[in-house]
């Protein structure tokens, strides 16, 4: 339905979707975790199997950057098709765990303290996957993204730590792939 409003096709109804997704986080981080929760109930908090999504996105991440290396220096390979995407996906790799881990360190909007959410954020990169398939398949992309973003959502859910964190690290990492995506293709990519 979106896409034949076009509202997914225009760099506007994109910013709209983002602002919109952040305002309903704010308003759900406001109504249905009203109170903070105290640092000692968050020791410990991490998703069953963190440590195994922890070394499997490392190994992904590690892999992303060696592959972007690669096409850098060696251009004209069978990577040059997806170049845009393994860049993309090796800045994600660093910035948005770098970017969530910051701010779940210097503000309670995300996490209490460093030690009681240690694996916050350093999945959610993977969001980026679905760059693999732009811009030739937007479907693709978007089923992809769609697919990650409810997994994670639903790890989320299943982990000791608060929802709302979860909701953030998701919003994160979807405004920072966005802003990457939108300073590696030409302002008509989107049209």
């Amino acid at each position: 339905m979106l896409a034949r409003l076009k509202l997914l096709k225009t760099q506007k109804g994109i910013d709209s979707i983002l602002m919109l997704s952040g305002i309903l986080i704010v308003w759900i981080t406001t109504f249905f975790y009203p109170h903070q929760i105290p640092k000692a109930a968050l020791a410990g908090a991490a998703a069953p199997g963190a440590a195994m999504w922890q070394a499997s996105s490392l190994w992904l991440a590690l892999a992303m950057i060696f592959l972007a290396l690669l096409d850098a220096l060696r251009p004209g390979t069978w990577l040059s098709r997806y170049r845009t995407a393994l860049r993309i996906l090796a800045l994600s790799s660093i910035l948005v765990p770098l970017a969530i881990y910051l701010l779940s360190v210097s503000t309670d909007v995300m996490c209490q303290s460093a030690v009681a959410c240690p694996n916050i954020g350093s999945c959610w990169w993977l969001l980026g996957l679905a760059l693999l398939w732009l811009p030739a398949q937007p479907r693709k992309a978007t089923l992809a993204a769609s697919i990650i973003l409810a997994c994670g959502l639903l790890l989320g859910l299943l982990s000791s730590q608060p929802y709302p964190y979860t909701l953030w690290s998701a919003w994160i990492a979807a405004y920072i792939l966005y802003l990457l995506y939108r300073c590696f293709t030409p302002d008509d990519a989107l049209a």
